[in-house]
């Protein structure tokens, strides 16, 4: 390590600059492995393995999705078209309660899903979202 003169200009296309002080570090060894102070990197087949699985999981959450709101679409069609007590069964305040009751629960699902796996992307490990979702679905009668 040098020190600079405390006056006179910096030599180095800096001329018109005035130093007070300055200090040149001479580096005798780079190591590029580092983990103290370099953020280890990934190769390239490890984010193709992590892209993968995070499509792989989006791929199946989107899966479950559309089989519950096919599912729904299917008993909302049936309320329809089923007659009960002398009307259709559509027009029953406690079964549209109960439909739309589903209806939130399959869009919680949905969005918590999502919530784990912006989680994965961001680097993060899955969190709680998987418990919850859990715990929710046996809440939904």
């Amino acid at each position: 390590m040098n020190a600079l003169p405390t006056t006179g200009a910096l030599a180095v296309g800096l001329s018109h600059f005035l130093t007070v002080s300055a200090i040149l570090f001479t580096i005798e060894a780079w190591d590029v492995k580092c983990s103290q102070h370099i953020t280890a990197r990934l190769s390239e087949q490890d984010v193709e393995q992590m892209a993968s699985t995070i499509q792989e999981r989006f791929a199946a959450l989107e899966a479950e999705n559309a089989r519950l709101r096919t599912a729904l679409e299917r008993l909302v069609a049936l309320a329809k078209r089923t007659m009960k007590d002398g009307r259709l069964a559509s027009k029953d305040p406690v079964l549209r309660q109960k439909i739309a009751n589903l209806q939130v629960a399959e869009r919680c699902l949905q969005l918590n899903g999502y919530r784990s796996l912006t989680r994965i992307l961001q680097g993060a490990h899955p969190g709680p979202e998987g418990s919850t979702s859990k715990l929710f679905w046996s809440q939904v009668d």
